[in-house]
Order: C-alpha cells, then structure tokens, then sequence
C-alpha cells in the first residue's frame, strides 16, 4: 500500500506497529518499512540479511541501493523492472533516484529533464504521484 499510494497517516501508524511488533517478520519487511520510514541505519543490516537469507531479490536490491547511495545497482534495477507491470514500482523508484544522485552530484539539469521528458512517454504520470512531485523536483 505505501508503494503504490505513498506513506499516509494511516499507513505510517501501521508500520510503526509493525515495527514494534516485530518477532517473526521477515528481515526484507522490517528493512523495506525502515526505508519507507527514512531509517537506513536500521535498514541495512536488515536488507543484508535479507538478501544473505533468501537471496537477492528486486525488492532487497533497491532498498539496499536507494539506502546506500548504489548508483550501479540501481542501473541493475532499471534494467530489471518495466514501468508497467508488477515490477513498475521498483522501476520509477531506481530511476527518480538515479536522476536525485545526478542532480546532487552536480549533473546537469537540462540531462535530467531530457531523460523526465523520455521517461514520460513509457508513462504520462512517471509511475504516479508519489513519483511524478519527486521527478518534477528534479526538473525544477
């Protein structure tokens, strides 16, 4: 639900029990509500565990990346995932954040909003919302 509609109150309130109530939640849940929660520290060693358990999965592989920074492996994501099938959450996540890394690394503008403008085309909404106000950010 925080994937396709965004943190909300409501959602946020149920992480945060969740994460309370942790005792037999999976290491890939725990870290991915961390990252939601904007809490790497915590989240790392959880998705490492995660993946170190069961292996790397889409899902292990980005919230890693998005919380390491992992420029490479977000690139593995894109590659990975489609914009319009079950994947498309984890393919507009490893792109907005391939262009924020740009962008703060000193990237220039006009490239980022060329490659927005490419993104477009695969999908008018660039993934939803939540997505479309972080790519607009990046325009900006």
């Amino acid at each position: 639900l925080c994937q396709t509609n965004g943190l909300t109150q409501w959602n946020t309130s149920a992480i945060g029990v969740l994460l309370t109530n942790s005792d037999g939640v999976a290491p890939s849940i725990l870290a991915e509500s961390y990252r939601l929660y904007g809490q790497y520290e915590k989240a790392i060693p959880l998705f490492e565990k995660a993946i170190k358990l069961d292996g790397p999965s889409v899902q292990t592989t980005t919230g890693l990346a998005d919380c390491t920074g992992d420029i490479e492996a977000m690139q593995r994501v894109v590659h990975s995932t489609s914009p319009d099938d079950a994947s498309s959450y984890w393919y507009w996540l490893s792109n907005v954040r391939l262009l924020q890394w740009f962008i703060a690394e000193g990237g220039d503008k006009s490239v980022a909003t060329a490659k927005i403008n490419r993104l477009r085309k695969k999908d008018a909404s660039l993934g939803g919302a939540q997505f479309m106000s972080q790519f607009n950010e990046v325009a900006d």
